[in-house]
This record gives C-alpha cells, sequence and structure tokens, in this order.
C-alpha cells in the first residue's frame, strides 16, 4: 500500500469526502471535527495528507514552530490502519523536511518507533534534524 505524500490546499469533491471520512473516525480529541473544514484549510495551511488510489487515507497536522515543523496529530482511517500507513506517513514528512532543511519535532512518548526515523530526545519532545546532520552525542 504506498503512500504518496500532499499537501491539502485546494481539495477537490472527493478529498472533501475522503476528509469527511476521516474526520468521522476521527478520536473525541481531534479538534478539526467541529470545525468548518472549508474554513479550517484556508487558515491552516499545513495540513498534509497520505494518498493511496487517488484517495486521501492520512492526515498530519503540521505547525511551524521555531526552526522546525512539529507534527500535532496524525490520523489514519479506521479501515485502513494496521497496514503501516502512519509509518509510510511519516517517511515521507521526513522526506520532505530533508529536502526543505527543515527539522521535525513530535510531542508523543513512543521512543523506540521514532529512533527508527532519526528523532532524539529534545526537550522534552522528539526531535529529527534533516539528513546530513550529526546529534551532538555522534561526535563530527
Amino acid at each position: 500500500m504506498p503512500v504518496h505524500l500532499e499537501w491539502v490546499k485546494q481539495p477537490t469533491e472527493q478529498d472533501l469526502t475522503d476528509l469527511l471520512k476521516l474526520l468521522d473516525d476521527a478520536p473525541e480529541d481531534w479538534h478539526l471535527r467541529d470545525t468548518d473544514l472549508q474554513s479550517y484549510l484556508t487558515t491552516h495551511p499545513q495540513l498534509a495528507a497520505g494518498r493511496f488510489n487517488d484517495r486521501l487515507i492520512a492526515l498530519a497536522e503540521i505547525s511551524e514552530q521555531q526552526s522546525a515543523y512539529k507534527i500535532e496529530r496524525v490520523l489514519v482511517r479506521k479501515v485502513t490502519r494496521n497496514r503501516g500507513v502512519a509509518r509510510q506517513l511519516l517517511t515521507r514528512l521526513c522526506q520532505w523536511a530533508d529536502q526543505e532543511q527543515q527539522a521535525l519535532r513530535v510531542g508523543c512518548e513512543n521512543e523506540q518507533n521514532l529512533m527508527e526515523f532519526g528523532f532524539f530526545a529534545s526537550e522534552g519532545e522528539w526531535l529529527r534534524k534533516p539528513a546530513g546532520y550529526k546529534h551532538p552525542a555522534e561526535g563530527c
């Protein structure tokens, strides 16, 4: 199931349908649930989507912070969970961050999975520097 990264900027009618299905599967604390989707997309341009077979099956809400982008939340459609979709979306986000020479931050506790992607603990979060960056503990 190859998942491709794209930024949700001007969704098609099918994309809106897919987004609403995703949000129907969202936990109660996913704040988009009670928000007008079009309004949210206009004011929050950093919404990444995972696309498979022309359908949006995953979302990642990204916020721009000091010298890094923070992955605030990730959501995968219920029917495609446990198939590596979130892992692929995170891989694509890491590739994007490398191309943009930007760091990524994640504020979760699942350290083992994040370390596989090159994240390390930093100030109560997990941080991943762009490719080519060496963590000070690794030496020069």
